[in-house]
């Protein structure tokens, strides 16, 4: 695409909703002293229905067992395949001046349209 990745909508089949695994901390800039705010996500390689679209994707199956403390990295599995869909979506989706009632920046559209 000449003017940037496409963005796709993704979700699970059975559940529209997916998770996100995280991690926040506030921290102290040792050069400014400003205190600062950071966060990641938790990833794991993207299975093979992700892989054309991105490198890395959220394990979904694990989630219970993640929140409850009972599971380390070994759980850090790409979700199974079938459990999730995806369609191309407008690079509206992306704009900070998009109106936030509108839903057809997640419409389906054909790859690399608006």
């Amino acid at each position: 695409m000449a003017n940037g990745k496409q963005p796709f909508f993704i979700s699970g089949v059975d559940q529209p909703v997916l998770s996100v695994a995280g991690l926040w901390d506030n921290w102290k800039n040792r050069e400014t002293g400003e205190t600062l705010r950071s966060c990641t996500m938790i990833v794991t390689h993207a299975n093979t229905f992700m892989s054309d679209i991105h490198d890395r994707m959220l394990g979904q199956e694990t989630l219970e067992p993640w929140l409850r403390g009972g599971v380390g990295t070994e759980a850090l599995l790409p979700t199974l395949a079938g459990h999730l869909r995806a369609w191309p979506v407008s690079r509206r989706v992306n704009s900070s001046k998009a109106d936030k009632d509108d839903q057809t920046p997640i419409e389906a559209i054909e790859s690399g349209g608006a």
